[in-house]
């Protein structure tokens, strides 16, 4: 049976449309995720051997299998994707009076 803390997670997961499955078999789920096209797995407990040896010559699929933490900077790194935006007031060194007006919009906004 599982505690409390993991249904809560799962049950959370199921409500967000994370697909959520006990593996069964390895290389039926290595199979299968790979056929879903997914790039991290996040067990809740250290990963088998077995499941190692068939993901080892996999790059494009990461599992995550260290101690699941309360911490959401900890276990948000492996999710989130951060993107820098920055905005040029020049066009090849020529200062553009659309692009200063929008900086203006912006600051004000």
């Amino acid at each position: 049976d599982i505690g409390d803390d993991l249904r809560a997670v799962l049950d959370a997961a199921a409500a967000l449309g994370v697909p959520v499955d006990p593996a069964r078999d390895d290389r039926a789920f290595v199979d299968r995720i790979g056929r879903a096209g997914i790039a991290r797995v996040r067990l809740d407990s250290p990963a088998t051997p077995a499941l190692r040896d068939l993901t080892l010559g996999r790059p494009e699929l990461a599992v995550l299998d260290d101690t699941v933490t309360a911490s959401g900077r900890v276990e948000l790194r492996y999710w989130l994707a951060e993107q820098s935006v920055s905005m040029t007031l020049h066009r090849f060194g020529n200062l553009d009076r659309a692009f200063v007006e929008l900086a203006e919009d912006l600051k004000s906004s």
